[in-house]
C-alpha cells in the first residue's frame, strides 16, 4: 500500500516532529555552559546565557584572600563602553543581568588587590538579531483582522510585529512574525480559534502550520502521523502526535471509500499509539474529541490517498569525509499539484529536539536547499522524509523516504575498522546477484548502478555498506561512500556510481553489522565482496519484468546468470517486458525493439522463455534464459523435499534448479511426498519416496517429477532443472608452453618450429565436450598434419560458447625473454644464454634435459 512505512522510521520521525514546539536544549531556554578560567586561574566563568533580549553571566572568584573587582562592558567593534546600572550587576555573587541591543560585546572582569591587578577575564558574546518565523494559517477566508501574536518569553504586553502575506487560491494566509531567536509567542483572536494551544518557540522551527476555525474550538494540533501495516495482526498501526489547548478524551476511526468507519484503538497521551481495522480501500482517518461524553469531529483528517510524491529527488553529501555529512536536497514539484499547499521536509535527525523541519510551498520548484550538517555513525540510518499538506492544512499519510549517502571520497585507503571498535565477522554475506549496469556506452567511460538483493544476516542487523574502488589486484584506490541500509523500503540495494575513476576494476563492498541485546551491543565488519566494473560497449539486458514485477538475475558459478519468476497456480498467461538501453530485444518471437512486451502462455508448469539482445543491425551479443514456474495448486499434492547429491533444493513455484560442475556425468535424486502420494521420477513410480540416478547427457536438462494423490484424484507436476556450469575459459590447463588469460585476451606461447596442428592440440586440456580447431591467418581451419605458422589461432567451441586463442611461436617468446627485437635472428650465443640462465621444460615431460636443448637449438636462424 502506497502510504505505508516501517516501524523503525516512525520513532525517529516522531521525535523529530516534536521539535516543532520545543526550543533547543529542552523546554527551558538557550543555554551554553562554560568552565573557563582566567590566565592566572583566579576567575572562573560559570555560565553565559541568552534569556530573550537579556544576557545572564555568572562567574566565581577563586582568590582566597581579600580583593575587590570591577566589570566593564564594551560594544564591538568600536569599543564604546556600555553603562552598567547597579541593579544589573552583583559583584558579591558575581553576576551580570542586562538587556542589550543586537550586536557583539566584550565583558572584562578585573580582580585587584589594592591598586595591583591580580587577574583579568575577558568574555566576548553576541546578542543575535530578531528572526522571522512564518505561520501559515488555514481555514480563514483571508487575513484575520484581530489576530495578535503575543510574546510570552520574555513576556511583553506589546504585540509582536507580524506582516500579512496573502496567498490567493492556496487556502492559507502567511504571517511573518518578528521575534527574538530564543523567544516564544501565542496566537490570540476574538473571532477565530486555532489548533495550536499554548506557546510556540522561535528556535524550534522556521515555519508552522496552523488550522483555524471561526465556529468551533474543538481543534487539535496534529504534529506527526506515521503508519505501517502490521502483517502479523492484519491491522494498520502507527503513531499520532497531538496537542490540545484543553485536553480531553479522543477517539479515532479509519473510513473506507464507502464511508464506513473501522474502529481504531488509541493508547497514550500526546504521543498516541494506534491500531485500526484495515479495509481494502482506506480513504481517511478522522480524530474525534469527546465533549460532555459525546464524540465530536475535530479538524484532524488524515487522507490515505495514494498520491504522487515529488519527482527526481536527490540528496547529496558535499563533505568528502566519512561520518561527516553536509546534505543538499534537490527535487521537482509534484505533477498536477493544485490540491497541495506545502511539502513537509523531515531531515535526518541526530538529537531528540531539532529545528530542522521545513515547510516548502508547492509550485515554486525546482527546489535546492541545504540541510543541517550531521555527524553520523554507521548504525544511524539517515534519510530525508517528505510528506504533503493539502489546501485545507491536512497532512497526508503517504511518505517518501530517501537515504542520505555519506560520501567518503577523501578516504585513500580501507578504513581500519578495528580502530573504531569493530570486530571482524568472518562470514560471507555475499548477495545472490550483485551486478553493475554501465550506462556510459563510450569506450573507457563508466557510470551506472550497482544492484543486489539484500542477504539474510541472521542475528546481526545489517546497518550499512562501505564502498571502495579497487584495482585489478583488488587493492583499494579510494573510498566512494557509506550507504545506509534501508530494510523498510525494499529488499534490493541500489547505488549510482556517477563516474568510475580510471584504473578501477572492481567495487569493493564491506558489510557493516551490529549485534544488540538488552543492555549492550557490538559492531562488526564482514568479509568484502567485489563487483567487476566492466566497461559496457555492447548491448545488454537492462530491465526485465513479469506481470509488472521486476525480475533480477541470479548468478551461476561460471559467471553467467539466469532469471526466475513464480506465477500464480491458476495463471494462464504472463506478460514479459524486457528492455535494453543501447540495443534491441527479442522476447521469444516478439521484437526487435528497445523495449518489448510479450504475452507468454503458461500451458506448462514451467515455461522457458528465450530473450536475446543485440545491436539494431541484428548482431546478437547476449542471450538470457527466463524460467516462469507456476505455483502448485492449493489442493494439489506437494513435494515434501527434493534432495540432489545430498543437498536439499528449495523450489521457485514448481521449479527446482541445481547447478553442477562442467564434468558432472550423473546426479543422485531423492523425491519425497506424503506416504499416500504416488511419485513418478525417471520412469520409476513409488508411493512416498523415489530415488533415481540421473545421467547428465546435456548442459541443460529438465526432468519432470509427477505426483498423484489417489484419495483426491489430484495431480501435480514439478520440474528439476539441471545446468552444467561451463566456465568462460574452456582451457583447464596446458601440458607444455605458457597460457595467459590477460587483459589482451587469451594467448598461448611456446609453439616450436615445425609443430603440427595435431601435436599442438595435444598440449591443451579443455572442458569436456569442447571442439578445438587451428585456423590460419585467413581464419580457415587447417588439418592436423598442417605445420603451425606465425599468426595462426586456435578456436574452441562448446555449444554456444566460443573462445579464440592467439598463438605465439617459441622463438617469439625466447626473443622477448632476451629483450631482442622481433626481427632479430636467434644465434647460438642466444641459445646458450637461455640454456644457462633460463632453462625451461619446453616439451612438458616434467624434466629439463637434452630434449629441451634440442628444441632450443631448432629455433636458431
Amino acid at each position: 500500500m502506497g502510504y505505508l512505512i516501517r516501524m523503525r522510521t516512525l520513532c525517529v520521525l516522531l521525535v523529530a516532529a516534536l521539535a516543532a514546539f520545543a526550543p533547543i536544549g529542552g523546554f527551558g531556554h538557550d543555554g551554553i555552559v562554560h568552565a573557563n578560567l582566567s590566565p592566572n586561574g583566579w576567575i572562573q566563568l560559570e555560565s553565559s546565557e541568552l534569556y530573550g533580549d537579556e544576557i545572564r553571566i555568572d562567574w566565581t572568584i577563586l582568590y582566597p584572600d581579600s580583593f575587590h573587582q570591577s566589570i566593564n562592558l564594551y560594544r564591538l567593534p568600536d569599543e564604546s563602553e556600555i553603562t552598567i546600572e547597579n541593579g544589573e550587576q552583583d559583584l558579591i555573587s558575581g553576576n551580570l543581568n542586562k538587556s542589550l541591543e543586537p550586536g557583539a560585546y566584550r565583558l572584562v572582569i578585573t580582580l585587584m588587590v589594592g591598586v595591583d591587578v591580580l587577574d583579568t577575564y575577558i568574555h566576548e558574546f553576541v546578542m543575535p538579531d530578531p528572526v522571522t518565523r512564518l505561520v501559515h494559517v488555514f481555514g480563514s477566508d483571508g487575513p484575520i483582522d484581530d489576530l495578535v501574536f503575543r510574546q510570552t518569553f520574555p513576556w511583553s504586553e506589546e504585540p509582536l510585529t507580524a506582516a500579512e502575506i496573502p496567498n490567493p487560491g492556496k487556502g492559507y494566509v502567511t504571517y511573518a512574525v518578528e521575534i527574538l531567536p530564543s523567544g516564544c509567542f501565542t496566537m490570540e483572536s476574538n473571532t477565530y480559534h486555532f489548533s495550536i494551544g499554548g506557546e510556540v518557540c522561535a528556535d524550534s522551527a522556521e515555519a508552522f502550520i496552523v488550522q483555524a476555525s471561526d465556529d468551533t474550538d474543538n481543534l487539535v494540533q496534529l504534529d506527526a502521523f506515521y503508519a505501517y501495516e502490521d502483517e502479523e495482526k492484519g491491522v494498520l498501526a502507527g503513531y499520532l502526535l497531538l496537542r490540545m489547548e484543553i485536553w480531553g478524551e479522543l477517539k479515532m476511526d479509519l473510513y473506507d471509500r464507502e464511508g464506513t468507519p473501522h474502529a481504531c484503538e488509541m493508547y497514550g497521551e500526546a504521543l498516541y499509539e494506534f491500531e485500526c481495522e484495515l479495509p481494502d480501500d482506506p480513504a481517511y482517518i478522522q480524530v474525534d474529541k469527546f465533549i460532555q461524553g459525546v464524540p465530536a469531529p475535530t479538524n484532524v483528517v488524515i487522507p490515505m490517498d495514494d498520491i504522487n510524491l515529488p519527482e527526481n529527488i536527490t540528496v547529496v553529501d558535499r563533505d568528502p569525509r566519512v561520518n561527516r555529512i553536509d546534505p543538499l536536497i534537490e527535487f521537482e514539484d509534484v505533477p498536477n499539484d493544485t490540491e497541495f499547499a506545502f511539502y513537509k521536509i523531515m531531515p535526518a535527525q541526530d538529537s531528540y529536539w531539532s529545528s530542522g523541519i521545513r515547510y516548502i510551498p508547492v509550485d515554486e520548484g525546482p527546489y535546492s536547499f541545504a540541510l543541517e550538517n550531521i555527524e553520523a555513525d554507521h548504525y544511524d540510518y539517515r534519510y530525508v522524509a517528505i510528506q504533503l499538506v493539502d489546501t485545507a492544512g491536512n497532512l497526508y499519510a503517504k511518505t517518501a523516504e530517501f537515504p542520505i549517502i555519506d560520501k567518503m571520497t577523501e578516504q585513500d585507503a580501507r578504513i581500519q575498522y578495528e580502530d573504531n571498535g569493530m570486530e571482524a565477522l568472518h562470514e560471507s554475506y555475499l548477495p545472490d546477484n550483485p551486478s553493475f549496469r554501465d550506462i556510459d556506452w563510450t569506450e573507457g567511460g563508466r557510470a551506472g548502478t550497482v544492484t543486489w538483493t539484500l542477504p539474510d544476516t541472521g542475528e546481526y542487523a545489517l546497518t550499512a555498506y562501505d564502498l571502495y574502488y579497487s584495482d585489478s589486484n583488488q587493492d583499494p584506490i579510494r573510498g566512494e561512500a557509506r550507504v545506509y541500509v534501508n530494510h523498510r523500503l525494499a529488499d534490493t540495494f541500489e547505488y549510482m556510481l556517477e563516474d568510475v575513476p580510471e584504473g578501477a576494476a572492481y567495487l569493493e563492498v564491506v558489510p557493516l553489522l551490529r549485534e544488540e541485546n538488552q543492555w549492550t551491543y557490538q559492531d562488526y565488519y564482514g568479509d568484502s565482496f567485489f563487483i567487476p566494473l566492466n566497461d559496457r560497449v555492447t548491448p545488454l539486458l537492462d530491465e526485465l519484468a513479469v506481470d509488472g514485477n521486476p525480475v533480477y538475475p541470479k548468478p551461476r558459478q561460471d559467471g553467467s546468470s539466469y532469471y526466475e519468476y513464480t506465477a500464480a497456480w491458476n495463471a494462464d498467461v504472463a506478460v514479459v517486458t524486457a528492455s535494453s538501453m543501447n540495443g534491441v530485444v527479442y522476447v521469444g518471437d516478439e521484437g526487435p525493439a528497445a523495449s518489448v512486451t510479450a504475452t507468454v502462455y503458461l500451458n506448462e508448469p514451467v515455461k522457458a522463455v528465450s530473450i536475446r539482445v543485440g545491436t539494431p543491425e541484428g548482431d546478437w551479443s547476449s542471450e538470457y534464459d527466463l524460467v516462469i514456474a507456476k505455483e502448485p495448486a492449493p489442493d494439489a499434492p506437494k513435494l515434501a523435499s527434493l534432495i540432489v547429491d545430498g543437498r536439499e533444493i528449495e523450489p521457485v513455484g514448481s521449479l527446482y534448479s541445481i547447478s553442477v560442475d562442467h564434468d558432472a556425468s550423473a546426479v543422485a535424486v531423492t523425491a519425497s511426498a506424503g506416504a499416500d502420494v504416488e511419485i513418478e521420477l525417471a520412469g520409476v513410480r513409488q508411493f512416498g519416496s523415489v530415488e533415481a540416478f540421473i545421467p547428465i547427457t546435456d548442459d541443460e536438462m529438465s526432468l519432470p517429477i509427477r505426483l498423484y494423490d489417489p484419495a483426491t484424484g489430484r495431480e501435480a507436476e514439478y520440474v528439476l532443472s539441471i545446468v552444467r556450469e561451463v566456465p568462460d575459459n574452456l582451457v583447464l590447463g596446458v601440458l607444455a608452453g605458457w597460457f595467459d588469460t590477460g587483459d589482451d585476451g587469451y594467448v598461448y606461447s611456446g609453439v616450436p618450429r615445425g609443430m603440427t596442428a595435431g601435436r599442438l592440440k595435444e598440449r591443451f586440456v579443455t572442458v569436456s565436450g569442447t571442439v578445438m580447431m587451428v585456423r590460419d591467418r585467413e581464419g580457415v581451419a587447417v588439418s592436423d598434419d598442417h605445420i603451425v605458422q606465425p599468426g595462426y589461432t586456435i578456436e574452441l567451441i562448446r555449444g554456444p560458447k566460443t573462445q579464440t586463442i592467439r598463438l605465439e611461436m617459441l622463438s617469439e617468446r625466447l626473443k622477448s625473454i632476451l629483450g631482442l627485437p622481433t626481427d632479430s635472428p636467434l644465434a647460438f650465443v642466444h641459445i646458450a644464454t637461455l640454456w644457462i640462465h633460463h632453462p625451461e621444460d619446453l616439451n612438458g615431460d616434467g624434466k629439463i634435459d637434452s630434449k629441451d636443448a634440442r628444441l632450443l637449438l631448432d629455433e636458431m636462424d
